[in-house]
């Protein structure tokens, strides 16, 4: 029942691996909102005089707070609440990425509802937005190329962590597993020296190392440069989560009346869901790099590039 549990979201990630993180947390399958209403208000004060004369004093932006809800679910729900609770009541200032936004924000409320013997977790977050004021000192665009570095070695680690597993796993059924209905992608073939997984893993590597190097001193076009190379890193990790989603569909579609078609075709689709769950995870920590290399090259054009 776990195994299922984990191929069904592994599967809904594919519609939702879009990146959405807060701080170190990495947001997946329904845990992300379907919408995230943000914007904010300009504080004005309008004095009207005679002859029709209407002045306007503007006090500054304000970001309205970014509220979402989702859904836990599986044998970790509880866990993953419990995780986020924690870090509301740190009250420590986190950078949020998703949506198509990059903000700096403090947890001002959190809710959790148990359900299903905790199996399915909904929750409820606020955040409180703070201030984004441009800051033309080295010290800001330092700080964004630390994390882009941090991003870029966190990713590394979760790849690697889950191709250990992975590839083990597609040995040990390697010599157990045969051919199902619908096939198309063999889990065993995207393993070992030259294949696909090994592929994106030195990719990642490559980007991860160079985003390492920046730093204060870093020109605009470095910057530019890593996050060319990330973006096209983003492309190589969603055409992995395709290419074991079709073979998911394929299982799913030939299985008939059962959930799988017979052992051979869970084991592969056990196989299958990893890599999506794994490669997702992953994207969500490129995704960010790639936003805070946007805010950096912003940064960037502020000052004086070395």
């Amino acid at each position: 029942m776990t195994n299922l549990l984990r191929t069904a979201s592994a599967v809904a990630s594919l519609s939702s691996a879009r990146a959405f993180t807060l701080g170190s947390f990495a947001f997946l399958d329904t845990e992300v909102p379907s919408f995230l209403p943000w914007g904010g208000i300009q504080n004005a004060s309008v004095s009207w005089s005679s002859g029709g004369t209407k002045t306007i004093s503007l006090e500054g932006y304000f970001d309205a707070p970014l509220e979402w809800s989702g859904i836990f679910r599986g044998y970790n729900a509880v866990a993953r609440a419990q995780a986020l609770e924690t870090m509301a009541r740190s009250g420590n200032v986190l950078s949020f990425a998703g949506a198509a936004l990059s903000r700096q924000v403090i947890i001002t409320s959190f809710q959790a509802i148990y359900t299903e013997n905790g199996n399915i977790v909904p929750y409820n977050i606020r955040c409180e937005v703070l201030r984004s004021v441009p800051n033309p000192l080295n010290g800001t665009k330092s700080a964004l190329a630390n994390l882009i570095g941090s991003d870029g070695a966190t990713a590394v680690s979760t790849l690697s962590a889950a191709m250990s597993s992975l590839t083990s796993y597609a040995a040990a059924v390697t010599s157990a597993i045969g051919v199902y209905a619908g096939q198309i992608t063999p889990l065993a073939s995207l393993f070992g020296t030259g294949n696909s997984m090994a592929t994106l893993y030195s990719q990642l590597t490559g980007v991860a190392t160079v985003a390492g190097g920046l730093s204060s001193t870093s020109s605009t076009s470095s910057i530019n440069n890593v996050g060319e190379q990330l973006s096209s890193l983003s492309s190589s990790l969603y055409s992995m989560m395709g290419l074991s989603g079709q073979e998911l569909s394929s299982i799913a579609e030939n299985s008939g009346p059962d959930v799988v078609g017979g052992m051979s075709a869970l084991s592969a689709a056990v196989g299958h869901s990893g890599i999506i769950a794994s490669v997702a995870s992953t994207n969500a920590y490129v995704s960010r790099a790639t936003a805070n290399v946007n805010i950096a090259t912003g940064a960037s054009n502020l000052t004086t590039t070395p």
